[in-house]
């Protein structure tokens, strides 16, 4: 069971690329081992650093922030890529993924959005009893 109130569970700087998520997802079974929420946690954080990997023009030597707090029970997650690596890659290919993507996160988190002047950075909020 976590905490119902503010409690900074993780914070990572990872490189951007492939490795990310999976990287994400194992710092995420430490911190949430046992919770029920964890299921979901590793869906949702490997959707928003895959985003941030696959369709953000960030270098493998740029760093993303990945970061996991509770508020009132409620599990964030958020990922911010460098300012600069904020615009969309242009290959179309990657659009059908990228949707498939933002639909998995809808489903499974509270609610979700970006932040940031650019939209440098994603989060998504959910329920942590």
């Amino acid at each position: 069971m976590l905490p119902k109130s503010e409690f900074p569970l993780l914070g990572l700087a990872l490189r951007c690329d492939r490795r990310a998520p999976r990287l994400a997802r194992s710092a995420l079974d430490h911190v949430l081992d046992g919770a029920s929420v964890l299921p979901d946690a590793r869906l949702v954080v490997s959707e928003l650093i895959s985003a941030a990997v696959l369709n953000s023009v960030c270098e493998p030597d740029d760093i993303l922030r990945v970061h996991a707090h509770i508020v009132g029970g409620v599990l964030i997650l958020s990922v911010d890529w460098p300012l600069g690596a904020a615009h969309p890659a242009s290959d179309d290919s990657s659009g059908d993924a990228a949707n498939l993507r933002r639909r998995v996160v809808e489903r499974v988190a509270q609610c979700w959005g970006t932040k940031g002047p650019d939209g440098h950075a994603t989060w998504a909020a959910l329920a942590a009893d």
